[in-house]
């Protein structure tokens, strides 16, 4: 399943996940209750409604991704198969935007570019929140002009920008701000309107929250 190491459990069969998880869940209560069997999600890709990218470059030229585990190096994940459809569409048009704008990656040992990370949430009905995470001396016209880039497609309701000057890896340090359309994605959770951020919680599996609730 590649470098990325965001699904470390991706190289074992869905039926032995769900018994290797099992049996832990089991040696912990062991002795106070016997767990329930598993209860298996009914899709094992494309589920996850939310993204969350570290920008970088791929042949030079910008691209979203994530570190690869234990080593701080720079991995593309366009493509990936555990995410919503809808999210790695919006990740191509953050992409594009990003670039027409002049948005440059973040450079960790140079100090220099701008973009920092991407936050990318969907709903249920397949509309789209983006969040640009930037350094706080990212000029606000280069940010507007990705904004009106990426509102321009119907499946966009709002962008936001994050300001981040962290040295932690800390994907949030300050409240979003709205750029362009809305800073709240309207959602259902097990029957139940909610209004969403791009930094809240909320379980990544609609069909399994919807489950959990229950």
């Amino acid at each position: 399943f590649g470098r990325c190491g965001g699904c470390p459990w991706q190289h074992v069969a869905y039926p032995a996940q769900l018994a290797a998880k099992h049996r832990r869940v089991a040696r912990a209560l062991a002795g106070l209750a016997t767990p329930a069997p598993v209860v298996p999600a009914p899709a094992q890709l494309h589920y996850r409604a939310k993204g969350k990218y570290v920008a970088g470059r791929t042949d030079g030229h910008l691209a979203l991704g994530a570190w690869a585990p234990d080593q701080h190096v720079f991995v593309d994940t366009a493509g990936c198969q555990v995410v919503t459809r809808a999210i790695d569409r919006a990740r191509g048009l953050v992409v594009a935007a990003a670039a027409g704008a002049r948005l440059a990656p973040f450079d960790e040992r140079r100090g220099t570019g701008a973009l920092r990370y991407v936050i990318i949430r969907q709903a249920r009905d397949g509309r789209v929140l983006v969040a640009l995470v930037v350094r706080s001396a990212t000029p606000a016209d280069a940010v507007a002009a990705a904004a009106r880039a990426l509102i321009a497609d119907p499946a966009i309701v709002g962008v936001v920008r994050i300001d981040n000057d962290r040295t932690d890896g800390a994907l949030a340090a300050t409240a979003p701000v709205v750029v362009a359309g809305d800073g709240e994605l309207p959602d259902r959770i097990a029957g139940v309107e909610v209004a969403l951020g791009a930094t809240e919680f909320a379980q990544i599996n609609p069909v399994a929250a919807d489950a959990l609730y229950a």
